[in-house]
Formats: C-alpha cells, structure tokens, sequence
C-alpha cells in the first residue's frame, strides 16, 4: 500500500511538472512574460530545475531577447551538453540574434546528440527544425503531442502541418 501512494505522489508530482511547463509555454507563447517568469519561480520551487531553465529560456528567446537568451542558453549547455531541448533553443536564440556562426554551431550539434525523447525536448527541436524544413519538425511536435497533448505543441503542429501543405500542395498532413 505504501509502494502505491509513494507511486501516485510521485506521478502527481510529475503531471504537476508538466502542467506548470505547458502553462508557461502558453503564457510565453500568449506574450505573457511576467506570468512565464512566475511560473519559472513555481517551477524552481518545487525542484523541477530543468523545466525551469527552459522555460526561462524559451521566455527569453520566445519575447525577442535574443541576446539574454543565448547567455543564458550557452552556459545551460555547458552545464547539460546532452541536452537536446536546450540545443534547440539556442539555435532558435542565435537565429533570433542574427548570429551565423553560433546557428551553425548549434544545429551541428544538435544533429550529432540523439533522438529527442521527452515531450518538451521534441517540441523544441521540432520548432528549431520546422523553421527550415517543416516536414521533418512536424514529426517531431507530433511525438512531442503524443506523449503529452499540451496546447502548445498542438498549436505547433497545426503550423507545421499548415507550413508543409503550402509547401508540398499535399493537403492531407
């Protein structure tokens, strides 16, 4: 009985982690940036650290500080160098700085890590491949939207199946 109730607290937690992401990515998305960094502050209190710094940084990236979110990104993946969703968002943050070089190093190293496999590290890469090529970023936002169906990352798939039918005329994505 025990093993069930730590099982469910900790699955309680975990849903609690997620929610509070898809709720700042929404509020991030939406231009509430003040309602995002509450949320990286919650985020950080109930010890969901990494969530919190992507969060932070997708904040910084996503209401164009570009500049304040590649800092912040660069030292992120110096700390966690295996962690694709950071990777995404910096190559996002170093097209939104106009930095060449730091987009090309980025997406570089983002195709030698391996295959994203968390629902947030697929939504990121899918939005940082999609910009380019839209069919290979739709299959990534659809396994991020089938492990979790976050309002964000059905608003990126409708994108990116939107982008890839004015690309290809195919209708039927």
């Amino acid at each position: 009985r025990a093993d069930r109730e730590a099982a469910r607290a900790r699955r309680i937690a975990f849903d609690l982690r997620d929610t509070l992401f898809d709720q700042g990515l929404a509020a991030v998305f939406g231009g509430n940036t003040k309602e995002a960094e509450q949320i990286v502050d919650r985020l950080r209190d109930i010890g969901a650290d990494d969530l919190a710094e992507k969060l932070q940084a997708a904040t910084y990236t996503y209401s164009s500080r570009g500049p304040e979110a590649v800092e912040l990104l660069e030292e992120a993946v110096k700390r966690n160098p295996a962690s694709i969703g950071l990777w995404a968002l910096l190559l996002h943050a170093y097209d939104d700085s106009n930095d060449v070089q730091g987009y090309a190093k980025s997406q570089a190293k983002l195709l030698e890590l391996p295959e994203p496999n968390t629902a947030e590290d697929l939504l990121f890469t899918g939005q940082a491949h999609g910009a380019v090529d839209p069919t290979r970023g739709l299959k990534y936002v659809s396994k991020s939207f089938g492990l979790r169906r976050s309002p964000v990352a059905l608003l990126l798939l409708g994108r990116l199946k939107s982008d890839c039918s004015m690309q290809t005329g195919n209708l039927e994505y």
